[in-house]
This record gives C-alpha cells, structure tokens and sequence, in this order.
C-alpha cells in the first residue's frame, strides 16, 4: 500500500493505474505488482500500523494506493 502525499491525480498515479501495475524492485529483484486499487484512510488505516496514523495524518494523506503482488 502506498501513502499518496500528492494525491490520486498525481502523475504516477494515473501512469500505474492506466498500465494495470508496477514494478517494484527491492535488493535487485523485480517485484510486479498489479490490479491497482484507490482507498480511502479509513479503509487503509487498519492495514497500516499505529505509529504511521499520526503522521500521515499530519502530511494530509486521505489516499492510499493498494496492488496485490502477482
């Protein structure tokens, strides 16, 4: 899940979205992710731990983009 400080109509938002998924690479593996989903904080927030809550909070974040790893 990723926190969308600058919203769902940034850029990278409307490129993942429109291409079906990402990739992902971590420690020189490439990860794809797909089915791209927007969520509300409310739906988000019990997948993210607690120590985030206040943070994200504080940047504004209502957004969350949501892939599943294929």
């Amino acid at each position: 899940m990723c926190a969308l400080t600058y919203g769902s109509t940034a850029d990278g938002v409307k490129n993942t979205q429109a291409a079906g998924g990402a990739m992902l690479v971590y420690d020189d593996h490439p990860i794809r992710l797909t089915e791209p989903e927007l969520i509300e904080r409310s739906g988000a927030w019990p997948a993210i731990p607690r120590s985030f809550h206040l943070p994200l909070r504080a940047l504004g974040v209502s957004e969350y983009l949501f892939l599943r790893r294929s």
